[in-house]
């Protein structure tokens, strides 16, 4: 339409005015933090001088510095070892200004490894979008955007936005308190690894859950790294693109990173029941290959997806299921007369469906179906305890030379648990003919 170029004109000085903003800022943040005194003039030379033990002299914070940005670089140098962007001098130089004087501003997180994964991503993809200034075109909104000249610039400026989110991931909790005050003793990250095992994973899966419960392993063991470094262990580099394009989408706060574990942990778990505690962590530690990570994102956003109320659920399927119960001789012209009737027509229906849900009756039967749940949830946890004891009992007595009549009771008394171990686990009925007696 007629207004699209003034639009597209405003939008473009929107977009100039605020990285010309980010990118002086930056600027004068190198300026600040990026200190050599071998370039400036010595104006004091008591204080001026690589020996001086003055607070003041430019070489004390020279050598602090110096001391950080070794540490930083320790980390930059294994960064993503099979990619040869990664491996040049000028990337790794780069790499190493924004982190440290991200670092400078900002004291009180400075910088913790597993931080320069974060920045690599960014720089990985604005390198691979960049607009060379030989392909500059003064007002393209792309060029403008993507200038090469700027990578560094708006490198910081992104993630700067990622670690508003994601700093308190990187904070260690120094609190001293009692027992019932754990939680509060426990840093940010690690009270959210608990969360997505003991509440996400407990809902969504008890079986896995009761499981990795049994074996004691702790979420943070395996959720912490994938929490920090927003998977980008876990995968190879443009899979995790694909990842963090989902995460970036969904919301500023990084919501989707919960479910998004909760689907990792799913895609792997027959593996996971069937291995030992060495062996789940093993395959936890290094996630098997994934052709496209994009189930992930689908499956983390269906868990994320909330369920629809119950009585809007009911009301929903009240014509289709009222129909067919009723009258099963019903006509099909009947039915698909019965199904069209307008909204307003079924208030009475759906007013009826709602003061059934709220009948104290009917509570009573939610309470028993929840009731019914948790006991379900812990007869799966009692027969995974119990063959755990079996395995346990069974590798024992592989490995004793006893003699094979002594033997016979404990034989029996493995055969008995795994009897009691399928009852529980719903695999044989509970009138089961009787536990096998040891012989007098």
């Amino acid at each position: 339409g007629g207004g699209a170029p003034g639009e597209e004109l405003t939008l473009q000085s929107l977009w100039a005015a605020a990285l010309a903003k980010r990118r002086a800022e930056y600027e004068k943040l190198k300026q600040e933090h990026m200190i050599d005194p071998h370039e400036q003039p010595a104006s004091d030379l008591e204080i001026h001088n690589p020996l001086s033990q003055d607070e003041d002299s430019p070489w004390q914070q020279f050598f602090e510095n110096q001391e950080l940005q070794k540490e930083i670089n320790q980390d930059i140098i294994r960064t993503y070892p099979d990619k040869e962007f990664f491996q040049r001098r000028d990337t790794q130089e780069l790499l190493l200004r924004i982190l440290f004087i991200y670092a400078k501003e900002h004291p009180q997180v400075v910088y913790k490894q597993g931080m320069h994964e974060l920045l690599a991503p960014i720089v990985y993809l604005l390198n691979k979008e960049r607009v060379a200034e030989i392909d500059y075109r003064e007002g393209d909104l792309v060029s403008l955007v993507n200038n090469e000249e700027y990578l560094e610039h708006d490198a910081y400026t992104l993630f700067l936005h990622v670690m508003a989110h994601t700093e308190e991931w990187y904070i260690y909790s120094n609190n001293k308190g009692t027992a019932a005050d754990e939680e509060s003793m426990m840093s940010p990250v690690v009270v959210k690894c608990k969360k997505i095992q003991h509440i996400l994973l407990k809902q969504k899966d008890p079986q896995l859950y009761s499981y990795l419960e049994d074996l004691n392993i702790e979420p943070q063991l395996y959720a912490l790294r994938w929490i920090r470094l927003l998977f980008g262990r876990e995968f190879h580099l443009d899979d995790v693109l694909v990842i963090w394009d989902a995460l970036f989408a969904y919301g500023h706060d990084f919501a989707l990173v919960d479910h998004i574990c909760i689907a990792m942990l799913q895609y792997i778990r027959s593996q996971l029941l069937e291995m030992d505690y060495n062996m789940c962590l093993r395959r936890l530690f290094k996630y098997p290959p994934v052709e496209d990570v994009s189930i992930f994102v689908e499956k983390a956003m269906a868990i994320a997806r909330p369920a629809p109320p119950p009585a809007e659920a009911a009301a929903a399927s009240s014509t289709s299921s009222t129909t067919s119960s009723s009258s099963p001789s019903m006509s099909a012209s009947s039915r698909d007369t019965a199904q069209r009737v307008p909204v307003e027509k079924r208030s009475g229906v759906t007013a009826a469906i709602k003061q059934l849900l709220e009948d104290p009756l009917e509570r009573t039967v939610t309470d028993l179906k929840q009731e019914v749940g948790e006991l379900k949830e812990t007869q799966l946890h009692m027969a995974n305890r119990i063959e755990r004891i079996v395995f346990i009992l069974q590798d024992s007595l592989r490995s004793s030379a006893g003699n094979d009549t002594d033997m016979e009771p404990t034989l029996l008394a493995i055969a008995e648990l795994k009897q009691i171990k399928d009852i529980l686990g719903g695999l044989l009925p509970p009138d089961t003919v009787p536990i096998i007696q040891p012989r007098e």
